[in-house]
């Protein structure tokens, strides 16, 4: 899961036209209001112009000490006071990761890592106007081990144009921000352990309610949205008591409420992680006194990809979390929030079309393909299977099958299952995003992993036109304004609103199909979430098992 989610991102991403930091043009800062001082707890900050004229930008802010030395694995701090004012001109350091290449790589010695130890830094986009903005704080994905809110691809300046306070932040990757080490709960009880990225997104919330009024925000209206490993991390501070309070609003993208793991996988790793870095031989507090001694690019270097899917995630450590969120939100113990959330239509097709086995499902009789399934979930009958991913149910081979009964496992129905838990509560909205108007090379595309963010954002543009026909840009940007103006209505009102796109119901009552021609579907994913609900392990184990695990059952 993890690294098919990476593998997805770094492809998306490498489309940027412009992956690296956002930085200030060199031209003198514009006789604006984004001169003028906006104060906080820390000090005084000035931003510049945004490229439109119709937002002051403000990057790099820092939210908390930079995590390193003694502070490496520690809840986060607030930063320090300053006396200068901080010139917000350019982005602050990525957190460390390294390519998503990595994942299947044999040389780990070789592997190119990039980012810093000190990277905990926020990125705003004020809006032109008077009175309080909506504020909406995203949280990008990356499978908890790559990812920025400063990459191109979040770029706030087309969201902040439909009035709403845009804010990017980055958290702790990887073993630095997701390493579970008991040792750390001796060291700080409330800060827990293997959640300290998400600490950094309370943090980083906690900077927003104190300091967003100062750049025409309003505090107690915060809508926290998030991508794949983003979208769980917003279900995770749903989840948390230590974010009660702390926003008003969530929204979920392509990432459900039980991508967690337990502290026995938790120690475990960290066990195994303390041997390959050669600090293995003494008590937990040993092992972590020699990691915080170790250079943070040779830890980076360290992590092994085949543990990701269960160790470098959150976990249930009875202090960020008391339990896996997806129990915690259907037994309303939650955050109760209004909550929007959904998936895209084919979220591992490209993963499918790279994977060289998965041919042989092109060619496989559909009775072959049953028995596998049938296998590998347990299944004494496939009628059930047949009905919704087989030849009965319209599906032209067993290839076709595999990608969209992929796609529902892995991230649909697990998203699907966390808004209806929340909508128990509160109001809930879900949603398939279904954009096929793709040029060739889109095609293999289609609606992946990812891609609605381009649409959310506004940056189709100068990220995605190349795979958009000529005849279909006009419809693109269509639909790039309605997603804009339902996710930024939800933020502001509650409720998703846009111009021409039909009355959203509650999740009770139907799915919004987002694409060339939006409506609501009464029944979208139902039967087939309703079928994966009664066979997963919902909790800890649920990410454990990848539907690429079908081809090891093939005959």
């Amino acid at each position: 899961m993890r690294i098919f989610t990476a593998l997805l991102l770094s492809v998306l991403l490498a489309c940027s036209t412009d992956p690296g930091p956002q930085v200030a043009p060199d031209a003198a800062l514009p006789d604006l209001d984004c001169r003028v001082e906006r104060e906080t707890t820390e000090g005084a900050v000035t931003g510049f112009e945004s490229r439109d004229g119709r937002s002051c930008v403000y990057l790099g802010v820092p939210f908390a000490q930079p995590p390193v030395g003694a502070l490496r694995f520690a809840p986060p701090l607030p930063p320090a006071k300053r006396t200068a004012t901080l010139r917000a001109v350019e982005a602050g350091n990525v957190c460390l990761q390294r390519t998503t290449l990595s994942s299947v790589a044999d040389a780990p010695d070789v592997i190119p890592v990039f980012g810093e130890e000190d990277c905990l830094y926020l990125n705003i986009w004020q809006p032109a106007g008077d009175g309080k903005k909506p504020v909406m704080l995203f949280i990008h994905g990356g499978a908890f081990v790559l990812g920025a809110g400063s990459w191109t691809t979040y770029n706030g300046e087309a969201l902040a144009r439909q009035d709403v306070l845009v804010v990017t932040v980055n958290y702790r990757l990887g073993p630095l921000g997701f390493l579970a080490n008991p040792a750390l709960l001796d060291e700080s009880p409330e800060g827990g352990t293997g959640n300290q990225g998400i600490l950094d997104q309370i943090r980083a919330l906690e900077w927003v309610r104190d300091n967003i009024a100062a750049f025409g925000g309003d505090p107690a209206n915060v809508t926290i949205f998030g991508e794949s490993a983003g979208s769980m991390s917003v279900c995770t501070l749903m989840a948390s008591p230590l974010a009660e309070g702390l926003f008003a609003k969530a929204i979920l993208e392509s990432g459900g409420c039980n991508g967690v793991a337990p502290l026995t996988v938790g120690y475990a790793h960290a066990a195994s992680y303390a041997v390959d870095t050669g600090c293995s031989g003494g008590t937990p507090a040993d092992e972590l006194a020699c990691l915080r001694k170790m250079d943070a690019h040779d830890m980076i270097k360290k992590m092994e990809f085949d543990v990701i899917a269960s160790a470098l995630e959150p976990h249930v450590d009875g202090v960020v979390l008391t339990d896996v969120p997806l129990n915690t939100v259907r037994r309303g113990e939650h955050n109760v929030v209004p909550v929007l959330g959904g998936s895209n239509a084919n979220e591992v097709l490209p993963v499918s079309l790279v994977n060289p086995h998965s041919f042989r499902l092109k060619t496989m009789a559909w009775g072959d393909y049953y028995r596998a399934l049938e296998s590998l979930y347990g299944v004494t009958d496939a009628t059930e299977l047949r009905a919704l991913y087989g030849k009965e149910a319209g599906y032209t081979d067993p290839f076709d099958s595999w990608y969209t009964l992929a796609s529902d496992f892995v991230l649909g129905c697990s998203t699907l299952y966390g808004v209806q838990a929340a909508g128990q509560f509160a109001p809930a909205y879900h949603y398939v995003f279904d954009w096929h108007a793709m040029g060739a090379v889109g095609e293999a595309l289609q609606s992946t992993h990812a891609i609605e963010l381009f649409f959310v954002f506004g940056t189709i543009d100068h990220l995605f036109r190349f795979l958009i026909p000529d005849e279909e840009v006009d419809a693109a940007r269509t639909l790039a304004l309605q997603t804009q103006q339902l996710w930024t209505s939800f933020a502001r009102m509650g409720t998703p609103t846009a111009d021409g796109v039909p009355a959203w119901p509650t999740v009770d009552e139907g799915t919004m199909m987002l694409g060339v021609d939006p409506h609501v579907s009464p029944d979208a994913k139902r039967a087939a979430c309703a079928f994966w609900d009664s066979r997963m392990v919902l909790g800890l184990e649920s990410f454990a098992t990848v539907p690429n695990a079908i081809l090891d059952h093939l005959p």
